[in-house]
């Protein structure tokens, strides 16, 4: 089967973003979410061309952004206090502090 051009270098782009995720995640999930966005560019690349594949792009940006963002935040060596109030904490502002 050949591959397009734009599905080629689509497969090369996203293979580096990848590396964003936590090691931990990445090793879990890898290998699924590469086949799956591979099959996505072919059957958009099928059903729309390289718009489809322009449009695909758009979406996996948007995911990438809030899944990276969500795996890193929620990896149990994060930061402490990125998600939760620190106790005896001087209140960041006045509308959480009308308790």
């Amino acid at each position: 089967m050949e591959t397009n051009h734009w599905i080629a270098l689509s497969q090369r782009f996203y293979r580096q973003l990848l590396r964003l995720y936590p090691q931990a995640y990445r090793e879990t999930y890898e290998t699924e979410m590469f086949r799956l966005f591979t099959d996505q560019c072919r059957e958009a690349d099928k059903q729309h061309g390289n718009q489809g594949i322009l449009a695909l792009w758009l979406r996996i940006l948007v995911d990438v952004g809030v899944t990276v963002l969500r795996e890193h935040l929620s990896q149990p060596q994060a930061k402490a206090g990125l998600l939760d109030a620190i106790p005896n904490a001087p209140c960041p502002g006045k509308a959480c502090c009308s308790y």
